[in-house]
């Protein structure tokens, strides 16, 4: 996948992951036009998906989250239409196994509530940054006065 489109699918991760927001970019997603629209071009991107992306995101701020979500999903689409993924058509090697020993490890630490009761360390999805009950926080930093 082009870096520019690799770009992108990590924005709409980021602003899916943050409730549709408009808050993935500082500033907004429309705030990143000008510079992935140069990457786009440079990666030789057909111009009509990027004026596709450019269109839906100029107005993006806009929209309704909900709204902003069935956008982004369509954008992706088409996105995909144009240029399909590549890494899932590739067959996957079988990894190849060899027998281990099984290894020990200490169980994971606990931590002591205020009643006393022992509580689980809060577990990460596969793949996540953040625990399952946590999303990021957007952060608006001021200077003090």
């Amino acid at each position: 996948m082009q870096p520019s489109l690799e770009k992108l699918r990590k924005f709409f991760r980021l602003e899916h992951q943050n409730g549709y927001e408009n808050s993935a970019v500082i500033g907004g997603l429309s705030n990143m036009l000008n510079f992935w629209e140069g990457e786009a071009r440079a990666d030789n991107i057909d111009e009509d998906v990027i004026q596709a992306v450019v269109q839906r995101l100029r107005s993006y701020e806009k929209l309704t989250p909900d709204s902003r979500a069935d956008a982004l999903k369509g954008l992706w689409k088409r996105i995909q239409e144009a240029y399909p993924d590549d890494r899932k058509k590739a067959p996957r090697a079988e990894p190849k196994t060899t027998p281990r020993t099984p290894s020990v490890s200490p169980p994971p630490e606990t931590t002591k509530t205020e009643a006393g009761a022992k509580k689980e360390p809060r577990r990460l999805r596969r793949g996540s940054l953040f625990p399952e009950d946590r999303r990021p926080v957007s952060c608006r930093c001021r200077p003090a006065p």
